[in-house]
């Protein structure tokens, strides 16, 4: 096989040192990493103000999630006022015994979510796993009267 090329083609000889480098930029060393779609449009405020030191960090979600009594029925949701009463400091009064269990909460739904994403077996809707968050988060907020 032997191309055609034709006669009134321009033909340039380039000198080997008259070829400039490439001076392309790669998107990895310039991108930076911002949040599109529905993420742009949330901020990075408190969910409501704080009247509590932040419960003990050694309280995380995978313990309290291992805290959860085995024998409870796994259709209903349980929160952690229904079985951590005992760990909230009892000089503290309702609203902030709410801030006190919302966290606990909160600190659970992320380990869960940290969970499920983690995993790689199955197909990650992206979008349907942020609405389902999204919507954990705020029924947490609720059952506890913070949601602003």
């Amino acid at each position: 096989f032997s191309p055609s090329i034709p006669n009134n083609t321009m033909k340039k000889v380039f000198a080997p040192g008259a070829t400039p480098e490439p001076s392309r930029m790669y998107r990895n060393s310039i991108a930076q990493a911002t949040p599109r779609g529905m993420a742009a449009k949330t901020t990075n405020k408190e969910l409501f103000p704080m009247r509590i030191a932040s419960p003990p960090p050694e309280l995380t979600g995978e313990v309290l999630t291992q805290k959860v009594p085995k024998e409870w029925n796994a259709k209903g949701s349980i929160y952690a006022d229904q079985f951590l009463a005992h760990l909230c400091p009892p000089e503290l009064d309702e609203e902030q015994r709410r801030q006190f269990f919302c966290v606990l909460d909160l600190r659970r739904l992320k380990y869960a979510a940290n969970e499920i994403f983690a995993r790689k077996d199955w197909k990650l809707n992206v979008i349907n796993f942020a609405k389902e968050f999204e919507k954990s988060r705020s029924i947490i907020l609720l059952r506890y009267g913070l949601y602003e």
